[in-house]
């Protein structure tokens, strides 16, 4: 009877029966041969007596269940999606058993599929590159700075020219920062805008009023009965 195998496993054929020469479809002339196809394949025995030859043929069905993973991953996006392929039960390392699994961590993904008969195992490594910029759009006064930051670890090249992982600007006006992120021949930018306000006393019954502040920095200084008062 037709008899399954796992790709890579052998499997015995026996002709029963006694005087009798035989030539199986590989050539061989004995009683037993043992196979190891890659592929589904019909072996054919001829048995003979001398006086009279008889045919018999068995197939061997080899399961090759694959996941046709990807070896990695290397992404812009924050989380991604790992597919095996389709028709199997699945278990991977993070105790998932779907055909698909989203991540948001780097590192290796093992999955190991069963067609009922014989199972697979591969890997995949994620490398999630995105550069995140750890601060928000923000405001700053003129002449202050700023200390910006990622929470990436890769190949770094700020807009600054800096390549470290924080970096302090000193903006004179409004800017736009930029940091690129580059892994596996695959770069990420993230960027953050630092606004530049004019800051000082926009309080015009002030003593010390600044007709180019545009925020202001709680500096006035008013006259309360011919004296100088902050407030």
């Amino acid at each position: 009877e037709d008899s399954p195998i796992c790709i890579g496993d052998t499997t015995t054929l026996e002709v029963v029966g006694a005087n009798l020469t035989y030539l199986w479809s590989t050539g061989d002339t004995t009683s037993v041969i043992t196979v190891s196809p890659l592929l589904t394949t019909t072996y054919w025995v001829q048995s003979s007596s001398g006086v009279v030859s008889c045919t018999d043929s068995v197939t061997v069905i080899v399961n090759n269940p694959q996941t046709n993973l990807v070896s990695s991953i290397t992404s812009c996006d924050s989380i991604v999606t790992i597919s095996a392929d389709s028709g199997y039960t699945y278990l991977w390392n993070t105790y998932d058993t779907t055909q698909n699994i989203i991540v948001n961590q780097n590192g290796n993904y093992i999955v190991t599929v069963d067609d009922g008969f014989c199972t697979d195992i591969d890997t995949v490594n994620v490398n999630l590159i995105q550069p995140l910029i750890q601060q928000s759009d923000t405001a700053i006064c003129l002449g202050e700075s700023i200390s910006l930051s990622t929470n990436n670890n890769s190949e770094l090249l700020w807009s600054t020219g800096d390549i470290t992982n924080s970096i302090s600007v000193t903006p004179t006006q409004t800017t736009t920062y930029w940091v690129q992120s580059s892994s596996g021949g695959v770069s990420c930018t993230d960027s953050i805008d630092v606004q530049v306000n004019f800051c000082g006393c926009t309080d015009i019954n002030a003593f010390n009023y600044d007709q180019t502040a545009t925020i202001d920095d709680s500096s006035c200084i008013s006259f309360i009965y011919g004296c100088m008062d902050s407030t």
